[in-house]
């Protein structure tokens, strides 16, 4: 299963340029490590929330234009229009979380982190939402998600220490048995 995870790409958002959160050009800067990634007609790309600033219509259609496979997107804080108005604008899916059986794992997927508990059955939540943000700024604006900042069982995607480039699902998988192996031993 080849399924490529991209999450708060923030396009058109020049107020992330003018605080310094991210480099001049981000947005282009993003499409453009998109475009160069290995993406096929029998891929998926998933996309983690928080897609654009504004003109919704202009950056939903630079971003699936670039993915020949299928589309899933798993909405954010900041994605405002309606199920339906993503599905006209090339999304092939559209929810607020799932939950997919892949390489041996149950992965629950979602924008925010979400509690994930011995007896959910769920082996690891891939999120995004948190950017590259600090403990400390997390604790004081989320407080009730805090918790999973450093939790095995949470990965977050963050573009930011990605390098602005998206990640296969697989690469998630390899570094997580990884974490569990080394726990095991």
């Amino acid at each position: 299963m080849d399924i490529t995870i991209i999450s708060d790409t923030h396009l058109g958002n020049l107020k992330f340029e003018e605080d310094s959160l991210r480099p001049k050009g981000f947005s282009e800067k993003i499409l453009k490590r998109l475009k160069s990634y290995s993406l096929s007609k029998d891929s998926i790309l998933l996309h983690l929330g928080d897609i654009c600033y504004e003109k919704d219509a202009e950056w939903n259609a630079a971003i699936t234009s670039l993915a020949p496979g299928k589309k899933w997107l798993v909405t954010g804080n900041h994605d405002k229009k309606s199920a339906s108005w993503y599905l006209s604008h090339n999304w092939d899916m559209v929810c607020e979380s799932f939950t997919l059986f892949a390489f041996g794992k149950r992965i629950l997927f979602s924008h925010k982190p979400l509690p994930v508990t011995f007896s959910s059955g769920i082996d690891l939540n891939i999120h995004g939402h948190f950017h590259d943000f600090s403990l400390e700024k997390i604790q004081t604006e989320e407080p009730h998600l805090a918790e999973f900042v450093g939790d095995k069982k949470h990965f977050l995607i963050s573009l930011e220490k990605l390098n602005y480039a998206p990640v296969k699902l697989k690469h998630i998988i390899t570094l997580f048995s990884e974490q569990e192996n080394k726990k095991n031993v």
